[in-house]
């Protein structure tokens, strides 16, 4: 199955978390841990060490981030 953004991926979140519905992110930056194939969500990790499934759609890539990490 096709997965827009693959396993370590750096990405921005803007939206509603599925765990903590209450909870709106904007603008952060989390890391893609694992995604769910039947609902289309990703669990991403952010900085402070919590996590959360997301939707795809409030998930931007993040081009700066992915190309500074990759090694020369």
């Amino acid at each position: 199955m096709y997965q827009k953004f693959k396993k370590d991926t750096i990405v921005w979140v803007n939206g509603k978390g599925k765990e903590e519905p209450s909870k709106t992110y904007k603008y952060r930056y989390g890391r893609v841990t694992e995604k769910d194939s039947f609902f289309n969500d990703y669990k991403i990790q952010f900085r402070d060490g919590t996590t959360d499934w997301i939707d795809e759609k409030y998930l931007i890539y993040s081009k700066k981030y992915n190309e500074r990490s990759k090694p020369k």
